[in-house]
């Protein structure tokens, strides 16, 4: 036999005083650390083993990248937003919050911006670049963990959203939270009222809940919520989301918006009718609805965006017109005069208490006083003129509003004044005697 052949280079076997066991045990090292931690800090280092030395060594050789004060990454990739967020939640001890949080559970309309955290009330840290809110009512049990990040859950993120959006972007939050099962509207009505009164944003949550109260049904996408909100805009009764048709053989179709045994909306959008079965289906459920007498109309994105009108306009034209109040569309205007003429023909005159009351004759001894009533009323009537003029010839009050006699009880300045003649009446306003 001849002699074996040595090993190629990279399987030979290391010994125990080898450099390249040293490397290698080295590099596993830093491997698991990285697998453990997107970022981490020489704490985290010291448990695998990797000194504080060798942190700020491959630091400086540009192996690490620095993402806060004693805090590194990886540098085989480019530092993201989630770098920034996980250095946040771990730096201060606590989990991300508000529009952080909307990220990080993948909320449509929220775009990654300046780090959000809470953190206990006691707790008070500030790194640079991260807003930090502190909460009296701290609980673990509420928060949660995303993609390995520290997050509040999703009744509270609900809860603090609301102090930050309006109703309608409040609802979307809702349904795509109850959509994806990250949340129940029991869980968030718990949520609602285990909330101190007079916490920011509680009663509009009560407000979108309550709306929820009589019907229950979430849409499968924002866009059937933003058509409705639409329609009821533009004063259109409101549709029906995610409603159910049938048939003799079965169900036909759920579609996006309805107003029963009048009109079916479907909103079309091309990530939902690429494939075949899809496209084929839709079609043999509209000829079905058809066949029942409901209309169906059909609408893309575009047609809410660039022709909202048109939109309004075309599911109008399918609507009923509504009935007036009393079922008949007669005009009432002509009868009124009709109506208001026989009312004071048929209605009583108004009594007066001079007069004897309707349908009763007046006494013997009324009949024979009434001429003496008149008589009396005629006199005192004549009467009553000099007696009028007597009254306006008595002597005005002095100033003050006390009578001449009362001046001796007077204080002496104001006996002066009291004891002072009345001004004529040819005195003009420029000419006062006593100014």
């Amino acid at each position: 036999m001849g002699e074996r052949s040595p090993l190629p280079h990279h399987a030979e076997v290391a010994t125990a005083s080898s450099p390249n066991l040293e490397t290698a045990t080295r590099d596993r090292r830093w491997v698991a650390l990285a697998r453990q931690y997107r970022v981490f800090s020489a704490a985290d280092a010291e448990r695998f083993g990797i000194s504080g030395d060798a942190l700020r060594q491959r630091a400086s050789a540009g192996g690490l990248l620095r993402v806060g004060r004693g805090w590194y990454a990886m540098a085989d990739r480019p530092l993201t937003w989630t770098h920034r967020i996980d250095w946040a939640t771990r730096a201060t001890g606590g989990v991300a919050s508000h529009r952080s949080a909307a990220v990080l559970w993948k909320l449509e309309g929220f775009q990654a911006s300046k780090p959000e955290v809470l953190v206990p009330f006691e707790r008070r840290v500030r790194p640079e670049g991260v807003k930090v809110r502190r909460s009296r009512r701290w609980d673990r049990g509420e928060h949660t963990t995303r993609d390995q990040i520290g997050v509040v859950g999703p009744e509270v993120l609900v809860g603090q959203l609301a102090s930050m959006l309006p109703r309608a972007r409040l609802r979307a939050v809702v349904d795509q939270l109850i959509r994806e099962h990250h949340a129940s509207l029991t869980s968030l009505a718990r949520f609602h009222h285990e909330t101190p009164p007079g916490t920011a944003g509680r009663t509009v949550l009560g407000e979108v809940l309550g709306e929820y109260a009589e019907d229950q049904r979430v849409p499968m996408s924002d866009f059937s919520r933003m058509v409705a909100d639409l329609l009821v805009g533009a004063g259109l009764p409101e549709p029906l989301l995610e409603h159910q048709f049938w048939d003799d053989d079965g169900l036909i179709q759920m579609v996006d918006l309805a107003y029963p045994d009048v009109m079916a909306i479907g909103l079309d959008s091309l990530a939902h009718h690429r494939d075949r079965a899809t496209f084929i289906g839709d079609r043999r459920a509209r000829n079905r609805l058809e066949l029942l007498g409901v209309k169906v109309l059909l609408f893309t994105w575009w047609d809410y965006t660039d022709h909202p009108e048109r939109l309004v306009a075309q599911v109008r034209a399918c609507l009923p017109a509504p009935a007036p109040a009393d079922g008949s569309s007669q005009n009432l205007t002509p009868l009124l005069g009709t109506w208001v003429a026989q009312l004071e023909a048929t209605s009583p005159k108004p009594w007066a208490p001079n007069q004897p009351r309707p349908g009763s004759e007046p006494s013997r001894t009324q009949a024979a006083r009434a001429p003496l009533r008149r008589a009396g009323r005629t006199a005192s009537e004549g009467a009553k003129a000099p007696r009028r003029r007597i009254q306006s010839e008595k002597p005005a009050r002095l100033t003050g509003g006390c009578h001449a006699s009362a001046s001796r009880t007077l204080h002496p300045e104001l006996r002066l004044r009291a004891d002072r003649p009345q001004p004529s009446a040819h005195h003009t306003s420029q000419e006062r005697p006593w100014n």
